[in-house]
């Protein structure tokens, strides 16, 4: 501070020097009231620095401080941008992963339950046609009792014909009498 008061003073050494042209003419130095106001300007700006050092000083020290710690939350703006930046990279990293992983289950998961299903379709398919060949064995049985039943009427009835127009009174009466006697030996 001081050197820019000596700086100051220096520069206006000159101007001072050429304002002062006297009043009889010449081109004279007056050395004494040069000395006078290098003096009072000295005191003024002596007393302007004595009063004003510890504002100023206080006033520049405050702005240094504030300076610095805007720098600083700058740069802790700046940290925490980057940081959460890298976070968010990487959730979406992790996202595309995950995403790729859920696709790839969705396909498992739909080829597992395309084979279930072509696996249920084929039992049940088989259940089906077992089912048929029990039916149709069943009708077979059915129909071959009752085939055999018809055809057993059938031969009765030709038999019966044929017993009637063959077998007299005697023939019937000894078939009877063999019948009961068959049925007495059996009780």
């Amino acid at each position: 501070m001081l050197r820019t008061i000596l700086v100051c003073l220096c520069l206006g050494l000159p101007v001072m020097a050429a304002g002062g042209g006297g009043h009889d003419g010449g081109h004279h130095f007056d050395w004494a009231h040069f000395a006078a106001q290098t003096v009072n300007t000295l005191i003024f700006f002596g007393t302007l620095a004595y009063l004003l050092n510890k504002p100023i000083k206080e006033f520049f020290s405050n702005r240094r401080k504030q300076i610095q710690e805007a720098l600083e939350l700058a740069e802790k703006s700046r940290v925490d941008a980057k940081r959460a930046l890298d976070e968010i990279e990487q959730m979406k990293a992790a996202l595309a992963d995950e995403l790729a992983q859920i696709e790839s289950q969705a396909h498992e998961d739909a080829e597992f339950e395309k084979k279930k299903i072509a696996a249920e379709a084929e039992q049940e398919a088989a259940r089906l046609m077992e089912q048929a060949k029990a039916d149709v064995e069943h009708l077979r049985r059915e129909s071959v009792t009752k085939l055999k039943a018809f055809l057993t009427d059938l031969a009765m009835a030709e038999a019966e014909k044929v017993i009637s127009t063959s077998i007299t009174d005697a023939d019937r009466k000894k078939l009877f009498a063999e019948f009961t006697n068959s049925l007495g030996a059996k009780s």
